[in-house]
Parts: C-alpha cells; structure tokens; sequence
C-alpha cells in the first residue's frame, strides 16, 4: 500500500501544476479550451489525493506496520476509532489531510463557479492548483506519509495516549477545515485583483467559504479548549500555549474580516482593509502550520523539529509579497473616497478593526518572541504567561463593549448627542450590573468591568432584537433579516463565552488533599466520602481509579471516578483522567495525581469552576448563528447579487 500511495502522491504533484500552467495560459488567451482542459487536469489531481488518503486510512486500520507512519502512530490494540484519527495525528498524515481538503474544496469551487468569466476562474483555480502543488510537494519530498521500513515490526509504538479522546478525533479536522477554508478566500481576492474587479462579487462568492471557515476555527479553538480542560488534567483549557495562539490569531481577523466584508458589501467602503485582512487571514493560517510543524517554538501540541517550516516561510513570503505588490498597484481604486465618519456603523467597524489587529500584534508578539530572541540574540527570551492575561484584557473588554454599539448604530453619519443617546438604556444597564456584581461579592475590578460591558452588549442585543421583531411576523424575520438576526445569535454566544471566561478565571477554587478510605472531605458547600482505589484493565491500557461520593448541603447529587492511566505504549509514565460534575454555576473538577493501593491512600486535586459551561454553550451558539447565515444566504442566492443590505 505505501508504495501505491506514494505514487498517488506524485501524480497529485504533477498533474496539478501542470493544470496551474494551463490556467495561467488560459486566463491569457482568454481560452475557454485551456479552461476545460485545466479544470479536467485538477479534477484527476483531486481524485489522486483522494485515493491516496484513503489507501493511508486503510493501512492505519488495518496496521500495515511496512510503512513508518502507521508503525509510528498505531499499534493492534489501539481502538477503531482512533486508528483512523492518526490520519492527523503526525505531520506527515496531517499534510496529507490538508492537501486533501484543498484538493476537496477546490473541487466545490469548480462546480460553483461555472458561470463566472474564464478570466476569473482562471486566477482562482491556478491559485489553488499552486497551493496543491505545496502540500503535494512536501508529502513527496519532505513529509511522506508511505515512507517504508526496511523491516516490518510486530507491533506499532501507539497513538499518544493524550490523543486517545474523542476531543482530539474531532479538534485537529475542525481546526484544519478552518485554515484550509482560507485558501479559497484568499484565491478569490487574488482573482479581484488580477482582473482588476473592485466590486463586491469577490466578496460575496467567497462569504460562504469566511463563514464556514469562521464557524470552523471557533469550534475548533473551543473544542481543544475542550479537550486539554478533560484531557491534559490541570483544571484549565487555555494556556496561551504558542500553538494554541497561532489558532486564536486567524480566527481574530478573519472576525475582523467579517465585519469589514459587511462595510464592503453595502457600501463600497473599507475596501482596502477586505484585501488586507483576507491576506493577513490567510498567511495566519499557514504561520500556524509553521509553528506547528517547524518546532522552533515549543508546545504540548507541536509536532518535533523539522526543516520543514523554511518551506512555510517561503510561501508565507511569496504569497505575501505578490498580493502586496497587486495592493499597491490598485492602490488608488481601493482608497475611500469620501471623508470617514466615525460616528456610524461603518466607523464603529473601522475601529474594531485596529482594536482585532491590535490583540491580533499584542498575541502575536508574545508567540513569536523565543523565537525571534533566539534566532538575533542566540539567547531565547519568553513573555511570562501573565503577559497574555494583562495586554489582552484590555481589548477584548472593548471589543465586547464594540460589540453592542455596532448592534444599536446603523448606517449613516451620527451626531455627537444622537450617538450618546442611541447608548444611554445600555449604558444605565451596565452600571446597575456592576454595582449588583459587586454586591454579590464578585469584587475583582477586572471582573466587575468586563462584566458591565457584557451587561451593555447583552442590553444592545435585547434592544436588537425588539426592533428586527417590530412590525414584522417571526417568519418574515427568519426569511427576510437572517443576517442581522444571526449577527444577535452569534453576540449573544460571545456574551456567553465572555461571561464563562470571566468567572471561571477570576473565581475559580482549588483544594490539593492527600485522603485515605472511608475519609470525607469539605470543599465548600460539598461533602466528598472517599471509597477506594479500584484497579481495571482495559484493552490498552490498565486504569486506577478512585471513588468518589460527592454530596450538596447534605444531599448526594454524583459519583466522581478520577483516575491514573498506564498505556501498554507507554509502560513508563501514568497519565491523568480527571472527572467532573458539570452544573449550570460551574463544574466539580476532580485529579487524581496519586495513590498508594497499600495504605488505600491518594492524593487529589479538587477545583470548583464557576460557569465554566457557559464557554462550550457560547461556543455552539455562536457556530449556530454563522451556520444560519449560511443555510439563509444560499436560499437567498446572495451571489448573485440578490441578497438585501444587511440590516
């Protein structure tokens, strides 16, 4: 199978540059023949990359140990379900996937963009085949998933047992449909300024791909949130891990983005900052990849320390370059005409603009420092993990502010005194909200404001909603203002989250005990009895773990089963289970960091989470709100120009 595979792999390589040849020249001549042939060309390298995933996915599951990257990633007793996950457990799997969904999605562009003019499919589809010709290239060069072995081992060295969680199986292919998904967004500005069309087509055949590849990114940020909160056993889900930044970093202007195309689409504006964020966007979503694979930069979740990211980088700075140059060719056409008004929706969208660059910098820069020290100075220098907390406070409690404002200002220049007036009920709500917070106890200054301002935004949509309901049936707002509606669902999800963050970081609580059997222990308002230490043998590994009866004021309400895992892959080290009572005000997180079966003695960690749930719930929310925007805008065949002003 690995060498079917590989070779799948090269005709994958060749063929799609040779469709990107037949795209260029087809865009020069203008020739519909060369249109069809390149298309046709592409096609079979999809279909190539197609079957070659799937030969490497049939070697994971049957454990074709003859080729290396099945040894490495799987063994026998390794569950079905996570056999076919090692498709992106390792990099090279993991470029493979990628240059599958390239190779996918650019095969939904083709059927897509049937009635748009050669020249501009041309630049779409060359862009794409070149951007399969870089994955291509690494998979048969560099990274190559059908490596064989001069041997074949009896058994595999097994999935990394923190991978071992259905987290995982879902997180890595949310996170890469969202990078992925930009590729498309990013052939689409090329193509508006290669033929040289400023208007709002680009736009608006692209949205579905910002949008799904928008809702892909947050689900995939919070579901590795998720994941290292249940799998990684310290009680926290963000840790400002380099990785994890370089997630958070495209998802914040491709936000950016998002609002900026709104501007762009009804009103001609902001054009210039569409061009920059799709290209930054799109560049953040390859820098990931590179602090992901190129290990310059150390992290839980990066792959190890390859050459690999000079690549990357190249193609960061070609891409880069090349856009640029064309930006500034157009630079003139893309200037704003008129004089900006600040006191408008579309001012309140330029300003939340700088303020998602701004977090986007300050993020940044504390990602790529050691890296950077390192590479000048010889000596790598790190931003302490409080650094992350104090420079980004401030503007995500402003945009959250922003938020509600852009709700409540419409489009059109406001005078000083209407502007003020537009915010005084959710100005007067913020301030109540404070002063209740306070006198509940929750007196963290930080805390107190970030709270008013999500009173303000949850205010402005309350507000939001009543005026889209005025006048108007629920149907005729479900089928004539799904854009601004789902605008209200995906804020309400940010207020959440907002509020979830909020209380589970300032208020949180935590207790470290050694216990014994037949023990009970007070945390709070809960009563915990400690049972004993049960061992249990599973297919590859042997649990042990700890039981636990956990009582409210008196009356039992779970079971709690911590426990420490020894994988047959990793004999050496014990890996952490936590268990959690999930509540609407917060979670009982418990960790079981060691025991001893003959005194029947353990030692736990027990952290109250305050409405950490409002996170995930916020989560799904918001990717229900951009999913509605989705299922709408096709009904309403918005490409074609159809679709209203947004409200």
């Amino acid at each position: 199978m690995g060498l079917s595979g590989n070779i799948f792999q090269v005709i994958v390589l060749l063929l799609s540059a040779v469709s990107a040849g037949m795209f260029v020249y087809s865009y020069k001549e203008r020739s519909e023949h060369y249109m069809k042939l390149g298309t046709n060309i592409l096609t079979a390298s999809i279909v190539s990359v197609t079957i070659a995933s799937i030969i490497l996915v049939v070697a994971l599951v049957v454990s074709d140990f003859s080729i290396e990257y099945v040894a490495r990633y799987t063994d026998l007793s390794l569950p079905l379900f996570y056999k076919i996950s090692g498709l992106w457990a390792g990099q090279a799997g993991s470029l493979l996937f990628w240059l599958f969904l390239i190779g996918l999605f650019t095969y939904i562009e083709i059927i897509r963009l049937k009635k748009q003019s050669i020249e501009y499919k041309s630049v779409v589809f060359a862009v794409l085949s070149l951007s399969m010709v870089f994955f291509a290239f690494l998979c048969v060069f560099e990274q190559n998933p059908f490596k064989m072995l001069d041997f074949i081992p009896r058994n595999g060295q097994g999935l990394n047992p923190m991978l071992q969680n259905p987290g995982m199986v879902i997180h890595p292919p949310t996170l890469y449909i969202g990078y992925v998904g930009f590729n498309i967004v990013i052939a689409h500005a090329f193509a508006a300024l290669i033929t040289n069309d400023f208007s709002n087509m680009w736009i608006k055949l692209s949205r579905v791909w910002t949008i799904t590849t928008w809702v892909f990114l947050t689900l995939g940020i919070v579901i590795g949130g998720w994941w290292a909160y249940v799998e990684l056993g310290w009680g926290g889900y963000w840790a400002w891990d380099p990785v994890e930044n370089a997630s958070l970093l495209p998802w914040l202007t491709a936000t950016a983005f998002i609002h900026t195309s709104i501007i762009y689409t009804a009103k001609g504006r902001l054009k210039a900052w569409g061009f920059i964020l799709a290209l930054i966007t799109f560049e953040l979503t390859i820098f990931g990849t590179f602090i992901t694979r190129s290990g310059v930069i150390e992290s839980v979740h990066s792959f190890s320390k390859d050459s690999i990211g000079n690549f990357f980088l190249i193609f960061m700075a070609i891409s880069a370059i090349i856009f640029i140059y064309l930006l500034y060719r157009h630079r003139k056409i893309l200037a704003d005409e008129a004089e900006f008004k600040y006191f408008s929706r579309e001012g309140v969208f330029f300003v939340a603009n700088w303020l998602f660059l701004a977090t986007t910098f300050v993020v940044l820069f504390g990602t790529v420092l050691p890296w950077f020290s390192e590479l000048f100075t010889g000596t790598k220098s790190t931003v302490e993990l409080s650094y992350f907390n104090r420079v980004s406070l401030p503007f995500f409690s402003a945009l959250i502010l922003l938020s509600g404002v852009g709700l409540l200002i419409k489009f059109g220049n406001y005078t000083v005194s209407s502007f003020l007036k537009v915010l005084i009920i959710p100005a007067i709500v913020m301030v109540v909200a404070m002063a209740v917070f306070v006198g509940l106890g929750y007196t963290i200054l930080s805390s107190v404001f970030l709270i008013g301002f999500m009173a303000f935004s949850l205010t402005a949509l309350i507000i939001r909603k009543l005026q889209l309901f005025k006048g108007s049936s629920i149907i005729s707002v479900l089928k004539y203002k799904n854009t601004a509606l789902s605008a209200v669902i995906i804020h309400f999800g940010v207020v959440l989250m907002a509020f979830g963050v909020t209380m589970s970081a300032f208020y949180n609580k935590e207790t470290d005990e050694v216990v014994i059997q037949d023990s009970t222990l007070q945390v709070d308002q809960y009563e915990l009895k400690i049972g004993k230490i049960v061992e249990k043998r599973y297919d590859n590994f042997l649990a042990s773990y700890l039981e636990i009866e956990v009582f409210e004021d008196g009356e039992f309400i779970s079971y709690a089963y911590p426990e420490m895992r020894l994988y047959d892959s990793r004999p050496e080290q014990y890996f952490a289970e936590v268990s959690y009572y999930s509540m609407v005000k917060g979670d009982l997180y418990f960790i079981l960091s060691g025991f001893d079966l003959e005194k029947s003695e353990a030692r736990i960690q027990i952290i109250l989470q305050p409405f950490i749930g409002f996170i995930w719930v916020g989560c799904f929310v918001m990717a229900f709100g951009g999913i509605y925007t989705l299922v709408r805008f096709r009904k309403k065949g918005a490409i074609k120009g159809s679709e209203k002003t947004i409200e």
